[in-house]
C-alpha cells in the first residue's frame, strides 16, 4: 500500500518506464508531469465511485443569503475535504405517480438549495491522506495517472491506450472489492420497479 503520493506517481512512472521521483518538486520533468496531473487524476478518480475511504458526512450551516427564488435557503458545499459530489443529504425523497424520483433539494454551483432549515449531507470528498486509500485504489490511480502522463513522456500512443486499457481493468476490480465492504444503501422498491417497467 502507497504511504505518499510520491509513491503512487513512482507506481505510475514504473509502468511507464521511466525513472521515478524523490518529490513533486525535486526538479526533473518526470516530477513536473506528476505534479501538474495529480489532483485532476485524484478529483476524476474519487469521483467516479463512492470511495469507502473518501465517504464524509457533515452538517452545514445555513449560507447568509438566500436564493432568489424557488427554494428558502442554502448551504456552501464543503470546502475541507474538499467535495467532489454530493452523494446525498437528510432530505427526503418521494416519488410522483409516474415513478419518478424527485429530491427536496438541488445543487448550483458551490451551493445547494433547498427549502430545509438544517441540512446534512454525505458527499465523496477530496482526501488526500492516501494511506487510507486500500491497494487497488492505489493501483487504479497509479494505472490513471500513468494513462494521463503517457504521452509527454514516452510520446507513444500505443503506451496511453495500454494504460487506459490497464486503468480500466483495476478500477473495475478495486469498485468490485470497495463495493462489498458494508450494507448496500436502502434503495425504495417501487422506484426501482416504476423504473424497470418504463
Amino acid at each position: 500500500m502507497a504511504s505518499s503520493v510520491v509513491d503512487i506517481c513512482n507506481q505510475a512512472l514504473y509502468l511507464l518506464g521511466a525513472n521515478v521521483i524523490t518529490s513533486l518538486a525535486d526538479g526533473t520533468r518526470t516530477a513536473n508531469i506528476c505534479n501538474l496531473m495529480w489532483y485532476e487524476v485524484l478529483d476524476t478518480v474519487l469521483r467516479d465511485h463512492p470511495w469507502n475511504c473518501a465517504i464524509v458526512r457533515d452538517e452545514l450551516a445555513v449560507d447568509a443569503t438566500a436564493p432568489e427564488y424557488e427554494y428558502s435557503y442554502r448551504y456552501q458545499l464543503p470546502a475541507d475535504p474538499y467535495c467532489l459530489r454530493l452523494l446525498g443529504t437528510d432530505q427526503d425523497q418521494y416519488v410522483d405517480n409516474d415513478g419518478k424520483q424527485y429530491y427536496e433539494y438541488k445543487v448550483e454551483g458551490r451551493y445547494i438549495l433547498t427549502n430545509a432549515t438544517t441540512l446534512k449531507i454525505k458527499y465523496i470528498g477530496r482526501i488526500t491522506d492516501v494511506g487510507l486509500y486500500d491497494s487497488l485504489l492505489v493501483s487504479a490511480l497509479a494505472a490513471k495517472l500513468a494513462a494521463e502522463i503517457a504521452f509527454p513522456i514516452t510520446k507513444s500512443h500505443n503506451v496511453v491506450a495500454a494504460m487506459g486499457k490497464l486503468y480500466e481493468a483495476k478500477l473495475v476490480d478495486a469498485k468490485a472489492v470497495d463495493a462489498q465492504e458494508g450494507a448496500p444503501d436502502y434503495f425504495d422498491a417501487p422506484v426501482l420497479w416504476n423504473a424497470r417497467l418504463s
